[in-house]
C-alpha cells in the first residue's frame, strides 16, 4: 500500500514576523574536483523552500528570516550533502559535491519510474482547487481536474525530486519528494493575503460602478461560495442552486463581453466554477455577469481595464435581446 502525503504551505511558506530582517541565501552548486557546475541540483532551505539550481549551478532564496538553517543538496549522480547556515545578513556559498555513480547490474537499464496521484484543495475551505499547475522538473506540467486531482507519470522512483504547486490567489508550494509505487500527495494550499486584498479593492470597484442604481438588485455571489460546487458546471449550480433565475436570464455577459445568444447555453454548460471570481444577476436577473478569476488576474496586472457600463440604470438592458 502506498504512502499518503499532506503538505500545508504554512509549514513550506512560512509569513515573516513583524519586526524580523529579511535576508538573501545565494550560490553555486559544483562537482568537487572538477569545478564543473552542476545544473537541476534540488537546494532545499529547510522551513523555507527548495530550488532548482540553474544552467550555472547557481541558485537563490528571497525572504529568509534570520536564525539557524539546514541547507540540504540533492543531485542525480553526486553523494547529497547538508551544511547548517547561519542567516544574520545576506549568505553567499560554494558547495562542491562528491561523485557517487550509480551501480548497474546486468538487470538494471535505467531508473525505476513510478505514477504519483494527489490533490490539491482549499485549506481554509476544504475545497479542491481547479486548473493548480503541478511540477517537477523532469515531467510535463500537469493540472488539477475539476476534483483538485492530479497525476504524474514517470517520476523517478525513490529519488529526491522537486515538486512544485502554483495557483493564482494561493502561496506556492515546493517541497521534495522521494516517490514509491502508489504514493499519494495532498496540498493544502493558503490564501496569499495580499492577493486577497488586491482582488478585495477590484471587487470594491466592481460595486461602486453602479452607483447606487437598480440594476444589480440581487446580491452578488462570491467565489467561495461557488468553489462548495464540487465539479459541478456552471449551469449544473444554476439549476440546482438558483433554478428560480435560471429561468429570467436573456444575456451572459462574461468579462465585460457579451456572449452570443446561440452558444451561451454551452458556454454556461463548459465554465467550472473555480474559474470564477464573481457572479452578479442584473436587472432583476435578466443578464447574468460573470468575472472570471483570469480577468481579475489581468485586473491586478494592468492588461485589461474595466470599461464604463453602458446599461446601468436602464431599464431594458441593452445588450439583452
Amino acid at each position: 500500500m502506498g504512502r499518503f502525503a499532506t503538505v500545508c504551505v504554512a509549514m513550506l511558506t512560512p509569513l515573516a514576523v513583524s519586526g524580523q530582517t529579511e535576508s538573501a541565501v545565494a550560490g553555486r552548486i559544483a562537482e568537487l574536483g572538477a569545478d564543473v557546475s552542476i545544473a537541476g541540483a534540488i537546494v532545499e532551505l529547510v522551513s523555507h523552500g527548495a530550488t532548482l539550481t540553474t544552467a550555472g549551478g547557481t541558485f537563490r532564496f528571497e525572504g529568509v528570516t534570520g536564525g539557524d538553517y539546514t541547507l540540504r543538496v540533492t543531485a542525480l549522480g553526486y553523494i547529497t550533502q547538508e551544511r547548517d547556515v547561519t542567516v544574520d545578513g545576506d549568505v553567499s556559498l560554494t558547495i562542491l559535491l562528491e561523485i557517487d555513480p550509480i551501480p548497474l547490474d546486468s538487470l538494471v537499464v535505467g531508473l525505476g519510474q513510478v505514477k504519483v496521484e494527489g490533490r490539491v484543495r482549499d485549506h481554509a475551505l476544504d475545497v479542491p482547487l481547479y486548473n493548480a499547475d503541478v511540477l517537477v522538473n523532469h515531467v510535463p506540467i500537469t493540472r488539477t481536474s475539476p476534483r483538485g486531482r492530479f497525476s504524474l507519470d514517470d517520476m523517478w522512483e525513490d529519488l529526491p525530486q522537486l515538486l512544485s504547486v502554483r495557483v493564482f490567489g494561493y502561496l506556492p508550494v515546493d517541497t521534495v519528494v522521494s516517490p514509491l509505487h502508489d504514493d499519494q500527495y495532498e496540498f493544502r494550499l493558503i490564501r496569499d493575503p495580499l492577493v486577497d486584498r488586491m482582488i478585495a479593492a477590484q471587487i470594491e470597484r466592481l460595486e461602486q460602478r453602479p452607483a447606487g442604481e437598480p440594476a444589480i438588485g440581487m446580491p452578488a455571489i462570491g467565489r467561495e461560495l461557488l468553489l462548495r460546487s464540487g465539479g459541478l458546471t456552471l449551469r449544473e449550480v444554476l439549476e440546482r442552486t438558483y433554478a428560480t433565475r435560471l429561468g429570467r436570464i436573456r444575456c451572459v455577459v462574461i468579462d465585460e463581453k457579451l456572449v452570443p445568444a446561440f452558444i451561451d447555453g454551452a458556454v454556461l454548460g463548459s465554465t467550472l466554477p473555480g474559474d470564477i471570481e464573481r457572479m452578479e444577476f442584473l436587472f432583476g436577473g435578466a443578464m447574468l455577469r460573470i468575472y472570471t478569476r483570469e480577468f481579475m488576474r489581468n485586473l491586478l496586472t494592468g492588461s485589461v481595464e474595466l470599461i464604463e457600463p453602458r446599461f446601468v440604470g436602464i431599464v431594458s438592458p441593452p445588450l439583452c435581446r
